[in-house]
């Protein structure tokens, strides 16, 4: 049905004062500005499902990652599926012509206890991979595990702990209330290390 968004504050480096944003654009500087970031990776993360799909983007690597976009992709729970997948494939590629990430990052399905949720998160990922080599974009895949280990520094970290670094690591934003996309950005850290 659409995208939950957020707003970014002003800073000298993005934005002269406070800019609201519409839904399809979400939280993210401004096309003009990443001329300056060509030579260094945009990657895109996600957190896969059917029914909310967080992402995040960010421009650099280790030394000096930024987040550019983040948010939440949200599918009408009463829509057919079909209809659901086909709007998560759309906004993916929204995403990848408007920032022309040089890879996309997945977390890998790691244990559902619900059989329908497992496949639905299944389907959802699979369009969106499908999405990626259309576009012939590399994607990878890490375990819950490697994020929080590449994130946090070991694999046990709980949530607090994971956005905790990944404020430190890309900064405050309002993004991060929003645990899926959270999720999206410790993935998208974890292929730009």
């Amino acid at each position: 049905q659409g995208e939950k968004v957020f707003e970014r504050e002003g800073c000298a480096q993005c934005h002269a004062a406070t800019t609201k944003l519409t839904p399809a654009e979400g939280f993210q500087i401004p096309p003009e500005d990443l001329k300056k970031y060509d030579i260094v990776p945009i990657v895109v993360g996600t957190d896969p499902g059917l029914a909310r799909c967080g992402y995040a983007v960010i421009v650099g690597d280790r030394r000096r990652p930024r987040l550019i976009a983040a948010g939440t992709f949200v599918t009408p729970a009463r829509a057919d599926p079909a209809q659901r997948l086909l709007t998560l494939a759309n906004a993916l590629q929204r995403l990848i012509v408007r920032y022309r990430p040089t890879r996309v990052a997945f977390e890998r399905l790691f244990f559902q206890t619900n059989t329908s949720t497992a496949m639905a998160v299944s389907e959802a990922r699979g369009v969106l991979r499908l999405v990626c080599a259309r576009a012939h974009l590399p994607a990878r895949e890490f375990t819950p595990t490697t994020v929080k280990r590449t994130v946090a520094g070991y694999g046990t970290a709980d949530k607090r702990a994971i956005q905790k670094m990944i404020r430190l690591l890309l900064g405050a934003s309002p993004a991060w209330r929003d645990d899926d996309a959270a999720d999206a950005a410790a993935v998208a850290l974890t292929t730009a290390f």
